[in-house]
């Protein structure tokens, strides 16, 4: 799946999401604007970036990081709040692999 396209199923978010495409822009580290793939050569480096799409998301969510540096120590202790940030990483790592087919060698449908 395109990285635009996992883009476009994230509309339906608020408006200062938006910004999110930039952020991910930077995480794929596209110097030219152009959007990559979602896909990764290994589970292990999609997995790397589903946690630095999660990180990202709360750079957005919280621009500011003198107020992240304040509330980590809150959050990094707060079980629900540990559970929601794997929780995030879940979701990006599930659309990750179902981009890369699991990262399962292509056989055709017969169907």
């Amino acid at each position: 799946m395109p990285l635009h396209q996992y883009i476009q199923a994230l509309t339906h978010l608020p408006a200062h999401m938006y910004s999110y495409i930039k952020y991910l822009k930077e995480v794929n580290g596209m110097s030219n604007g152009q959007l990559q793939m979602l896909q990764t050569p290994t589970p292990e480096e999609g997995f790397d970036l589903a946690i630095r799409l999660a990180q990202k998301g709360v750079e957005v969510t919280q621009p500011s990081e003198e107020i992240r540096q304040m509330l980590r120590p809150v959050y990094s202790r707060n079980v629900d709040s540990l559970i929601a940030t794997s929780q995030v990483i879940a979701i990006h790592f599930q659309t990750i692999a179902a981009a890369n087919n699991y990262w399962r060698a292509w056989t055709p449908h017969y169907g």
